[in-house]
Order: structure tokens, then sequence, then C-alpha cells
């Protein structure tokens, strides 16, 4: 189960690209075999933008959900069990337990987790919609994030001025958030902040 649920973190989204060309070609992909077998008219999904906010977070969250587990888990194995022990005798039910002693020991794990992935809300996965979408001109209105806008302005304008003012762009928003929402952490909770 565990190698179930990790795995997917380790794959290339180049790999991934091609499971979903499986499920999504227009002629022999599953799920269009599967409309065909139930009646139902075939779908171009690569022409359709409206299916690929919904495809491409799903697929996200499947690649990195596993390693948030990880991490999550690890947290919770590093709570002291004496500290349940205790509370089961004070008798304190499970819900009990999860609300006073693992949420709170959880909560710098989490404060952290949530900084690191602050700093990043700027930059889209331009790999992952790279690998995905490609060149699919279809699917730009949708699917376009800065980091594929830039990198198609820089191979037809050729500026890579351009490029690099977006990428201190991004790179300040994402110092002044981290930034910001620390001095906030460590105003409501002086342990849990990072400095």
């Amino acid at each position: 189960m565990q190698s179930t649920i990790l795995f997917p973190h380790f794959l290339s989204w180049v790999i991934i690209s091609y499971v979903l060309y499986g499920f999504f070609a227009s002629n022999y992909g599953l799920l269009n075999q599967t409309l065909d077998w139930l009646g139902l008219p075939q779908k171009n999904w690569y022409s359709e933008p409206n299916y690929w906010v919904p495809i491409l977070v799903a697929v996200n969250v499947w690649k990195e959900v596993g390693i948030s587990l990880v991490i999550y888990l690890a947290a919770i194995a590093g709570i002291d069990s004496s500290l349940y022990e205790a509370a089961t005798m004070d008798g304190a039910n499970r819900r009990q337990q999860i609300r006073y002693i693992t949420l709170p020991l959880l909560m710098p794990t989490v404060i952290i987790l949530s900084l690191l992935a602050l700093g990043k809300i700027m930059y889209g996965s331009f790999d992952m919609i790279y690998a995905i979408i490609k060149d699919n001109g279809l699917l730009y209105p949708t699917v376009d994030v800065i980091d594929t806008y830039v990198f198609r302005a820089l191979r037809t304008i050729g500026n890579p001025a351009q490029a690099m003012a977006v990428g201190l762009y991004q790179s300040v928003v994402g110092f002044i958030l981290v930034f910001g929402v620390n001095m906030i952490v460590r105003k409501v909770s002086p342990d849990n902040s990072l400095f």
C-alpha cells in the first residue's frame, strides 16, 4: 500500500503524460472506448479546454499526495506515545486525543510546509503542463500559466529580458508572501515560525 501511494511521486511527468494519453486519446483512449461501448459519442479531449483544469488538478494531487502523506505520517509517528497513554488514563477518547495532542503537535509541520508551498504559489507546474498539454493552442486559454507563457514568448519573440523580469517578479512576490506570513505566524505562535 505504501509503495502504491508513494510511487507516483517518483514518476516523470513525461511518463504520466503518456499514461494520460492512453486514457484520453481520440480514437483508442480508454475513456473514448468506454463511451463507445456505452453507446455514447466519443469526445476529442485534447481540443476541449473545459475538462483540463479538473484533470490537471486531479493528476497533480494523485502524483504528490503520497509524499505529503509520508511527511505527515512521520510527524505523527514522532509524537511521544506516552502522551496518548496519559490521555487515555485521564479518560480522553480518540477524538479528544486527536484534538488536544495530535493536531497541536502537528501544527509546526503544517506551518512549515504551508510556508514553503506559499513561496511557490506564483509558480505554475511548467513540467506538468508542458509534458501533458505540449503546444496545444486550443487548451492555452484554460491551462496557460506564467511559466508556460514565458517559455512560449521566449521561443517566439526571443527576448530573454522578459523571461528574467517575470522570474524576478515571481521570486519577489514569493519572498514577500513567505516573509509576511512568517511575521503573522511569529506574532500568533512564536515557536512555529521559520525565522
